[in-house]
């Protein structure tokens, strides 16, 4: 089914071909490549100093699912994405994909790169010289596209000041379009704290959004890990929406958005629904508590959500019409997650048209035109 207008896809993802790590890290230095992380046959698990990522906590069960979650998330021949896997998942690929599905525009974000620095007490500059090696690589991927596919860039919470360096190059001189960062607690920080204002500053100021993507299985502390260490199932339905709900929190409550007005937030790969729930429950709090413990607060934080944030929403979210019957329409954004293996691919347009209850003015904000307010395309 086709909206019959063009669409702006979110958040999509690029998968690294295999090698890339080590040829764009020995831009950096000999030491680094011979570090660089593998991924075989290219996909989403990844090996970095001889850790597997997305990691599976206990040893026991790692031993035993990792060879079948593996070959559950390869792209098989005969699947949706067989001949996108067969050209490694490049971006004439990707733009074929687009096609397919009727999309326009896209920004792409990371898949393995979502991994290779959520590792607690890895050496920062082997984490900043991972970003500084994805964002060249995803920049030169983008090249190809005629404009169509555009890309957020990694920069790594375990050092602030290489963070905020890498955001200016990556934005000003690669020219991509969001900075990535995931919601976990690095070094035992929130998203809220003190020590990353530099980086919220600079990315406000680049006029570009802070994108905050979870990705379960990090090296990190992960909502649900400490307590379904024996479930990938339970681990992947709790550590999305339940880590944002904490980013959001963070953020808001923290100040962040108080002090930095312009500053957009963009909170991806967690679905929406839940956020009329949450952003009561703050408010709630807030009036409550917020006068000793979050003082600086002049708004509600569901004023400072709708103010400044998007979230992107699961294609076949079909709760979706009671959050924009709480919320409006001008915080969601559609997003594809082309091509990892819950996408809806081919079919993630054709599911949303058919989510009940939702308007025609609504679902064009929700394809195209929130979107283009986020990133600013």
């Amino acid at each position: 089914m086709s909206s019959g207008y063009p669409i702006f896809d979110a958040d999509a993802h690029v998968i690294e071909p295999e090698g890339m790590w080590a040829a764009y890290l020995a831009q950096e230095s000999d030491a680094y490549a011979a570090r660089a992380p593998v991924a075989p046959g290219g996909g989403i698990w990844v090996c970095v100093d001889g850790t597997w990522l997305p990691a599976l906590w206990s040893d026991e069960v790692a031993a035993r699912l990792r060879p079948f979650v593996m070959e559950a998330t390869r792209p098989a021949a005969d699947g949706p994405y067989g001949a996108a896997a067969a050209r490694q998942f490049d971006v004439v690929s990707h733009v074929q994909a687009m096609d397919c599905e009727g999309i326009e525009r896209c920004v792409v974000y990371p898949t393995q790169g979502l991994y290779v620095t959520a590792i607690e007490g890895i050496d920062p500059g082997f984490a900043t010289a991972l970003c500084r090696a994805y964002n060249r690589w995803v920049a030169d991927f983008c090249a190809g596209s005629g404009g169509r596919v555009v890309a957020a860039a990694m920069v790594s919470l375990h050092d602030v000041d290489t963070a905020v360096a890498e955001a200016r190059h990556a934005v000003g001189t690669l020219g991509l379009r969001a900075v990535q960062v995931r919601p976990n607690r690095h070094g035992g920080r929130n998203l809220g704290d003190a020590a990353y204002e530099p980086l919220w500053a600079a990315i406000a100021e680049l006029g570009v959004p802070l994108a905050v993507h979870e990705g379960t299985g990090a090296r990190l502390p992960v909502t649900g890990a400490d307590r379904f260490l024996g479930s990938v199932m339970l681990q992947h339905v709790t550590s999305h929406p339940m880590e944002m709900m904490c980013a959001v929190a963070s953020l808001i409550c923290g100040g962040v958005l108080e002090r930095h007005p312009t500053l957009r937030v963009a909170f991806l790969e967690a679905g929406a629904s839940w956020l009329p729930y949450w952003l009561w429950r703050l408010d709630e709090h807030v009036a409550w508590l917020g006068r000793g413990e979050a003082p600086e607060l002049r708004h509600r934080p569901s004023e400072y959500f709708r103010r400044q944030c998007f979230a992107s929403i699961d294609c076949d979210e079909a709760p979706l019409a009671h959050a924009i019957g709480a919320m409006g329409d001008d915080c969601f954004v559609f997003a594809s997650d082309y091509p990892h293996p819950d996408a809806k691919y081919p079919n993630a347009v054709a599911a949303f048209m058919q989510l009940p209850g939702i308007s025609t003015e609504s679902r064009r904000k929700i394809l195209r035109a929130n979107a283009t307010r986020l990133y600013g395309l």
